[in-house]
Formats: structure tokens, C-alpha cells, sequence
């Protein structure tokens, strides 16, 4: 009963890790958008258009969500849940970190953009499959009368995500001067998505051995 109880809260860390780590990720563009990237990568003589595009690059993941769940839930199926999610969550971290080393619209071009899109798309497809594998990992392990609670968790998850990335984002606007927020940025999101990345893997080494018995016994 002991080690079950171990198994359930391992569980429960893991989803609410792995929910967090990717929406924090997630609002972090949210908010550099509105800040920043409309100047860096969506350059227009009229402000306002600049500004909507960005915003659009930022809504563009939410539609792409549902075919990253169908792809990972696939993959999951086949390499186990532990594998997925921290293949979700450095899909995710990869495609941040990616955008923070891209180039500006100055010095590329047009393709600047269109290589934000398509590391937002990347982002969408991470967050998509991340989002079902943490629930279905969370209620998986609850206990039969506590479902409805440990299905909650991971949405608590966004709202810690929203807490890390505005305070990030806070963080890096107090030491702007030209593109110096860059290194800030990358140092912030390096060291959260390895940390976060690691512990999610040592909280599910135990799920997955655990999976593999109920795997056996069946």
C-alpha cells in the first residue's frame, strides 16, 4: 500500500512537472510577443499590423495542439509514456530555446519569420502531445474515489507556467539594451527546461518499472 502511494504521488509530480514546464514555455512567447517580436521579426510600417501578427504567431500553436495529441498519443503507445513525455518536454524546451537563438527580421530577412512559425508549430505539436500524456498519467494512478482531484493537477500546471513566464519575462525587461535580453533569455530557459527535464525523468523511472510489471502480470 506503501509503495503504491509512492507510485500515485511520483506520478502526480511528473504530469504537474511536465504541464508546467511546457506552458511556461508556452506563455513565455505569450508575452515576449507582445513585447518584443512584433520589432524583432514582424517588421511593418504601420505598428498595429506588426503587433497583429505577432499575436497571430502566438495563437497559431493552439490549432496545431490537437494533431500533436494524435501523433504522441501513437508514439506513446508504442515507446511508453515516460519516453513521450520527456520527448515532449525537449521538443518543446528545443523549439524555445531555438526561437531565442533565431536571427531578426534585420538580419535575415523574411525568413525570419517564417522560422518562428515553424518553431511555433514545433511548439504546438510538444505542448498538444505533453498536455494528453500528463493527464492520462495523472488519473491513470489516482486512486478510484480521487480521480476528478488528480485529473486537476495538471491544469494547475498552466497556471504556474503563466507565473514562471511573466516573471521571466519581467526578469529580462529590467537588463534590455538592444538584443543583450537574448543571452538573459537562453540562460532562464536552459536552466529551467534541464532541471524541470530531469526530475520529470527521475519521478517517472519508477511509473514506467511499474507499468512494465502490470505489463508482465497482465
Amino acid at each position: 500500500m506503501q509503495q503504491q502511494s509512492s507510485v500515485q504521488r511520483k506520478a502526480l509530480i511528473a504530469s504537474l512537472i511536465g504541464s508546467s514546464i511546457e506552458w511556461f514555455d508556452f506563455f513565455l512567447y505569450g508575452t515576449a510577443a507582445a513585447l518584443v517580436f512584433n520589432k524583432l521579426f514582424f517588421v511593418n510600417e504601420d505598428p498595429l499590423v506588426a503587433l497583429m501578427l505577432s499575436y497571430l504567431s502566438f495563437g497559431i500553436p493552439f490549432f496545431i495542439r490537437p494533431l500533436g495529441g494524435i501523433i504522441f498519443s501513437h508514439i506513446g503507445d508504442k515507446i511508453g509514456r515516460k519516453k513521450t513525455l520527456v520527448l515532449t518536454l525537449s521538443l518543446m524546451g528545443g523549439a524555445t530555446v531555438c526561437i531565442g537563438l533565431l536571427p531578426s527580421y534585420e538580419t535575415i530577412g523574411i525568413l525570419a519569420p517564417i522560422l518562428l512559425i515553424l518553431l511555433r508549430i514545433i511548439q504546438g505539436l510538444g505542448i498538444g502531445g505533453e498536455w494528453g500524456g500528463a493527464l492520462l498519467l495523472a488519473v491513470e494512478y489516482a486512486p478510484k474515489e480521487r480521480k476528478g482531484f488528480f485529473g486537476s493537477i495538471p491544469q494547475t500546471g498552466v497556471t504556474i507556467g503563466m507565473l514562471l513566464g511573466t516573471a521571466a519575462i519581467s526578469f529580462m525587461t529590467m537588463n534590455i539594451y538592444n538584443n543583450s535580453w537574448i543571452p538573459v533569455a537562453l540562460y532562464i530557459v536552459l536552466t529551467c527546461c534541464i532541471s524541470l527535464i530531469a526530475i520529470a525523468a527521475v519521478s517517472t523511472k519508477q511509473i514506467a518499472e511499474n507499468i512494465q510489471n502490470q505489463d508482465v502480470q497482465a
